[in-house]
C-alpha cells in the first residue's frame, strides 16, 4: 500500500498556478494585437 499524501503547500500551489501564465500572457497579447504594433514601423508609440 502507498503512503497517505500529504496536503499540497502553499509553495507547491503557487507552482501550479503559474504554470498557467505563460500561456495566458500569450494568449493576451494576440487577442491586444500586441505582436501586430510590435512589427510596425514606430514601435509601440
Amino acid at each position: 500500500m502507498s503512503p497517505v499524501a500529504s496536503n499540497p503547500t502553499p509553495e507547491r500551489l503557487m507552482q501550479f498556478v503559474f504554470g498557467f501564465a505563460p500561456p495566458m500572457i500569450i494568449e493576451t497579447a494576440l487577442r491586444l494585437d500586441v505582436f501586430d504594433m510590435s512589427g510596425r514601423s514606430g514601435g509601440y508609440h
